[in-house]
């Protein structure tokens, strides 16, 4: 009998034994990594960090200190803060911000030194990012309303739709209908006569020696540009300037057609609006010396004018 016991016994622990180390293998086989089978391309992180240059275009406050803040939405819809710095005309405010990967847009908000303030949309779409803000008051900027108060919606681009792109300086170009020269190259001159067609700079520090609009020709200065005007003549009445960025006149300036302003605009001279100008003002407007409206104009001002005289 007892022989009979103990080998249901030893036959028990062996059961027990084998079911034990079975388990631990099927543990070992689950635990192991090198036996994943992982996506090409997938990463680990949920997260990574995002390089920040804000800088200020606006100037009605010389080299006043601004505030910049970073949410990760609509500040209006309790968007959550991110980041909070300063940043003046002269110097960008610089940050470095962890964010999730489902954050696919952040807000910037800048608060002018007479708290009045403008807001901008970026889409995360790289983890360096820089972003100029102007002095335009965007109080109805919401997630489901990003555009521009204007109604112009966002700035176009140079990456699609050129006919021809200047990379360099060239100061004899001739747009005509149907053209759409774009101007991606910094750093340099150009000079150009529109008869119809389209011009749109892109570049940084772009110095534009002559420029003629005539007909029906449009010339679009981009959020991303910075241009100097030595001398800018809009002739055709059915002529187009538009500025989304930032652009200086180094003398007077009477433009005919339509002249719209998003960014930030200076003149050392004159503005002078006559009876062929239809005017929109939505950015800044510095005008060196003075402001002369005709009284039949056709004129807008939904941002800022600031005069010297």
């Amino acid at each position: 009998m007892k022989r009979i016991l103990t080998l249901i016994l030893l036959t028990a622990l062996g059961v027990s034994t084998s079911c034990q180390k079975q388990d631990a293998l099927e543990e070992t086989v689950v635990k192991d990594m090198t036996k994943l089978q992982v996506p090409s391309g997938f990463s680990w992180e949920s997260s990574k960090d995002i390089y920040f240059e804000v800088n200020i275009t606006d100037m009605r406050f010389s080299k006043a200190i601004h505030v910049v803040s970073i949410y990760d939405a609509d500040p209006a819809l309790n968007g959550k803060l991110l980041a909070r710095g300063s940043a003046s005309i002269s110097s960008a405010f610089s940050t470095k911000i962890y964010l999730p990967n489902t954050v696919k847009e952040v807000f910037i908000v800048k608060t002018a030194p007479d708290n009045s303030t403008s807001s901008q949309k970026v889409s995360i779409n790289a983890t360096k990012l820089e972003v100029r803000l102007s002095g335009v008051v965007k109080n109805n900027l919401t997630s489901a309303n990003p555009a521009n108060i204007s109604g112009l919606g966002d700035s176009p681009d140079c990456t699609t739709g050129c006919t021809q792109t200047v990379t360099t300086s060239n100061t004899n170009l001739s747009i005509n209908t149907g053209d759409v020269v774009c101007i991606t190259g910094n750093n340099i001159t150009i000079g150009f006569n529109g008869n119809g067609g389209t011009v749109r700079i892109c570049g940084t520090n772009v110095t534009v020696q002559n420029a003629s609009l005539n007909g029906s020709a449009k010339l679009i200065i981009t959020r991303t540009a910075s241009v100097t005007f030595s001398n800018l003549n809009t002739n055709g009445s059915s002529s187009e300037f538009v500025n989304y960025g930032t652009v200086a006149i180094n003398g007077s300036f009477s433009p005919k057609g339509t002249f719209t302003n998003e960014g930030t605009l200076s003149t050392v001279g004159d503005l002078d609006l006559n009876s062929q100008t239809i005017f929109k003002n939505f950015g800044v407007l510095n005008i060196g010396a003075t402001m002369n409206v005709n009284t039949s104009s056709d004129a807008l001002n939904n941002g800022s004018i600031i005069t010297a005289q």
